[in-house]
């Protein structure tokens, strides 16, 4: 894995910081540790974006990779109950993804597919505004579903 990085001329020090964290992950699932191993994946997802900014990909691309990583990033500080910061995380995904509703080059069957995507991002910021997290879970997960089907 390291060796690809090197080889689509990324940031030196960025590879190295990815795989000390890659490092702290295994720390952090050997102790079993459920928090503390979702926030260094979350650590280790915001990586993506950073590298795939050098990759030969479309922009859409790019875009769903932000939108996941800010879900992401909400749904590792689920067990902390900081609904506030759940909320800002959710909302910075939905106004990323939101980019991708203007989009004029997006085909007519994806474009129901990302209405669907959007619409599931709402459904989940409405699950935060009732603090529930088995709702919030139920809409993660459909979420991730729809966006991996893009």
């Amino acid at each position: 894995m390291t060796l690809d990085l090197y080889e689509i001329s990324l940031n030196n020090a960025d590879i190295l910081n990815f795989n000390r964290e890659f490092d702290n992950l295994l720390l952090q699932i050997e102790t079993e540790n459920k928090e503390e191993t979702l926030k260094q994946l979350n650590v280790l997802y915001s990586y993506l974006p950073k590298f795939i900014k050098n990759c030969d990909v479309d922009e859409r691309y790019k875009i769903i990779i932000n939108t996941k990583q800010n879900v992401f990033t909400a749904y590792s500080i689920l067990d902390s109950e900081d609904w506030n910061q759940i909320s800002k995380n959710i909302q910075t995904a939905s106004d990323t993804f939101s980019k991708l509703l203007t989009d004029v080059n997006i085909k007519n069957k994806n474009q129901s597919s990302i209405n669907r995507c959007y619409i599931l991002l709402n459904g989940l910021q409405n699950s935060v505004e009732t603090r529930d997290k088995k709702i919030f879970l139920i809409k993660y997960r459909n979420l991730l579903e729809e966006l991996n089907n893009l």
